[in-house]
């Protein structure tokens, strides 16, 4: 489901940032996969916005117009 989705990402990003900056920011890792899970909520987050305003007979044209 994809609201799961969105909670994993940002369950994921919290960890990520809770560490200290510059361990965060040695580890290349770390960045690419905080990077990713910012991507896969706000990805999420239009999706089911998408969705909501299907079901109100609306359509957004861009990704600012769905938030």
């Amino acid at each position: 489901m994809l609201i799961n989705e969105v909670k994993r990402a940002l369950a994921l990003a919290e960890s990520i940032v809770e560490r200290p900056i510059q361990e965060f920011l040695d580890d290349d890792e770390a960045v690419f996969a905080l990077r990713y899970a910012v991507v896969e909520v706000v990805e999420g987050c239009v999706q089911i916005g998408i969705h909501i305003l299907k079901k109100l007979g609306t359509r957004a044209a861009t990704y600012s117009e769905v938030f």
